[in-house]
């Protein structure tokens, strides 16, 4: 079912709801459908500003209001290029349900972006994105394939906890073909931000996508001290905490240390003793 409304800061967006809530089983998980991760929703980003940067959105996943901000290898915004004219006939049919978006309106950086960095406020359960992957025109070199990489930290940070990659563009010239890949865990919700390549990391590409699929397990309820996302409540949360504070304090947040967590507890952007105390209470009163 799909389901049109003012979504993001910037524009509207069209849901569609993915795989049930039962279907978790070990993980995580990587995928090249939007149907195989349980409790997703697909969001269109529509936005007809040719010079609009890449967010901030908020999108509702339930009960949950994500916040997704970019962020890129230059520390500038994507561009946001509008409204995709090439003619139908380049477009490759695809299962819309396995590979959703409707490509009325796409991002994309430029050539001078090694990769683009989306940060959630809140951890999600599973991410995924389709992509728009061009051939050859003309002269032009065709779209590498693309990746997403997501991690436990904030800005590409922490443990890297899977990466998948879209299949090759099309082979004849003058196509252009919408593939969806995405990436899901077990548990509590883990997956603090994800980088988009066009390629291997340290190589210039262009990306282009559609819209995003978010989902947050409902079934297992966030615990507030659980900041390393491991599921549990303990000691180790405590001093993951602990090296992140001491690295970052008096820092602008979101801010990693050297073990991924984020020191700006609060979220009010600056790493302070009001950060700790407020830990301190969550770890107190533990998880049930």
């Amino acid at each position: 079912m799909w389901n049109r409304g003012i979504i993001g800061l910037l524009g509207a967006a069209c849901v569609t709801v993915g795989g049930a809530a039962s279907a978790w089983a070990d993980g995580p998980h990587t995928t090249s459908s939007f149907l195989d991760i349980p409790g997703a929703l697909f969001f269109d980003v529509d936005n007809f500003s040719a010079s609009a940067p890449l967010g901030p959105f908020v999108f509702p996943v339930g009960a949950v209001s994500v916040t997704i901000t970019s962020t890129s290898a230059s520390g500038n915004s994507p561009d946001y290029y509008g409204t995709y004219l090439a003619p139908s006939t380049w477009i490759v049919p695809r299962d819309m349900e396995a590979d959703p978006g409707n490509a009325n309106a796409y991002f994309q950086t430029s050539t001078s972006y090694l990769y683009t960095i989306l940060d959630f406020d809140t951890p999600l359960t599973g991410f995924g994105a389709t992509f728009g992957l061009r051939s050859r025109v003309g002269g032009s070199d065709p779209y590498s394939p693309d990746t997403i990489h997501a991690y436990d930290g904030p800005g590409g940070t922490g443990n890297l906890i899977a990466s998948v990659t879209t299949d090759d563009p099309p082979a004849a010239d003058f196509k252009i073909g919408f593939d969806f890949v995405g990436i899901y865990v077990d548990g509590s919700p883990r997956i603090r931000s994800v980088i988009l390549a066009g390629g291997p990391l340290g190589m210039a590409s262009e990306i282009m996508f559609t819209g995003f699929a978010l989902a947050i397990a409902e079934s297992v309820p966030p615990c507030a001290s659980d900041v390393n996302g491991d599921g549990e409540s303990d000691i180790l949360d405590f001093l993951d905490f602990f090296d992140s504070f001491g690295e970052c304090s008096g820092l602008p947040g979101p801010c990693a240390g050297g073990s991924g967590v984020d020191a700006d507890y609060n979220g009010d952007t600056l790493v302070d003793i009001l950060d700790f105390l407020d830990f301190l209470d969550a770890f107190g009163t533990g998880c049930d």
